[in-house]
């Protein structure tokens, strides 16, 4: 059982813990919740591009196509 996962240059150009990061996501093992900002549907893609490219440095990068709930 995962207790605990130590995320490692997420925003940087070394992405070896994101697919792991993402399968666990995924399985839900991990709530993520808290970490998604924004949600953009498939058909919204520009706009996603948009808001990143027009967020500050500062703020989270979650851009995640939300399926129909």
């Amino acid at each position: 059982m995962i207790r605990s996962i130590e995320i490692c240059s997420i925003t940087g150009r070394h992405y070896i813990d994101f697919p792991e990061l993402l399968e666990l996501a995924r399985r839900g093992v991990i709530d993520t919740r808290h970490v998604t900002t924004r949600f953009f549907p498939l058909e919204s893609v520009n706009d996603a591009i948009d808001y990143i490219a027009k967020r500050g440095d500062d703020e989270p990068l979650w851009p995640m196509y939300a399926p129909d709930a």
